[in-house]
């Protein structure tokens, strides 16, 4: 799963490289909907929640370090402000591992 600042970009490859893995891939919906129990295309932050495995890995950008994040919840039409670390300490609490870049 990766989260970054808006205005940054990024392509699988290069993001590869960066955490040093051989090839990255869009999940298919039903890897997505096998790890988070949710439909492609609506996932959020917020949805690894579901992941009681811990087996998605989360990408984040070091952009977003001392900013407000704007995460949208789960519900389509809703948006929440979260302080940076406040984001982290809902990431870590679901005991899921964070790469940042």
């Amino acid at each position: 799963f990766v989260v970054l600042e808006e205005s940054r970009t990024t392509s699988l490859k290069t993001l590869a490289q960066k955490i040093y893995v051989s090839e990255l891939l869009y999940a298919s919906e039903i890897d997505v909907f096998g790890l988070l129990r949710i439909e492609k295309g609506i996932i959020t932050p917020f949805s690894i929640a579901d992941d009681l495995d811990s087996r998605v890995i989360l990408v984040i950008d070091n952009k977003l370090r001392d900013k407000t994040v704007l995460i949208r919840t789960n519900l389509d039409d809703r948006t929440i402000a979260l302080k940076f670390d406040d984001f982290i300490k809902f990431l870590t609490f679901t005991e899921h591992k964070i790469i940042y870049i």
